[in-house]
C-alpha cells in the first residue's frame, strides 16, 4: 500500500511538471505502465524538478518517435528554465503546434506528415525561447507559428 501511495504521489509530481508529456502518454495508453517501470528500474531523486528531468530523459529512446519529441521538447523547457545556456533541437515528424492543441483540447492526435519534418530548437537566446522550421523535400524551408499555452 506504501508503494501504490509513493507511486501515486510521484506520478501526481509528474503531471504537474511534464504537462505534455504526461497527456501524450495518458492519450497513448502508456502512461501507467511507463511511470511503474521508470520507478521500478530507476533510484529517483526527492526534488521533482530533477525527477521531471531524469524521467523525461529515459524517454528519449523509447520506440515512439512523437514520444521522443514530446520527451525532449519538455526536457530542454525545464532544462533552460532551471538554468542551462545549453541549446536544444528536437525534430517531430508532424506540426508540433497542432500536437499541442490537441493535448490541450483532448483532441486527435494529428498524423505523421511523410516527407517533411519540423526542426525546433529551444534556447535561452531565441525570441520565446523556441523557433520551428517545417522541412520538405518537395518546398523551400517555412518557418511555423507556434502558439503553445
Amino acid at each position: 500500500m506504501v508503494r501504490k501511495i509513493a507511486l501515486w504521489w510521484r506520478a501526481f509530481a509528474l503531471e504537474a511538471q511534464c504537462r505534455f508529456t504526461t497527456r501524450l502518454l495518458k492519450h497513448l495508453g502508456c502512461f501507467d505502465a511507463l511511470i511503474a517501470n521508470y520507478f521500478d528500474c530507476n533510484s529517483t531523486s526527492p526534488f521533482v524538478e530533477e525527477l521531471s528531468l531524469s524521467f523525461l530523459g529515459s524517454l528519449h529512446s523509447h520506440g515512439d518517435r512523437l514520444i521522443r519529441a514530446m520527451s525532449r521538447f519538455e526536457y530542454a523547457v525545464l532544462a533552460i528554465r532551471a538554468g542551462s545556456a545549453n541549446g536544444y533541437e528536437i525534430l517531430w515528424d508532424r506540426n508540433p503546434d497542432r500536437v499541442f492543441l490537441a493535448l490541450e483540447t483532448a483532441g486527435e492526435l494529428p498524423a505523421r506528415e511523410l516527407g517533411c519534418r519540423y526542426r525546433m530548437r529551444v534556447a535561452r537566446d531565441l525570441p520565446h525561447m523556441i523557433t520551428c522550421t517545417r522541412e520538405s523535400t518537395h518546398m523551400a524551408h517555412v518557418d511555423v507559428k507556434l502558439r503553445l499555452p
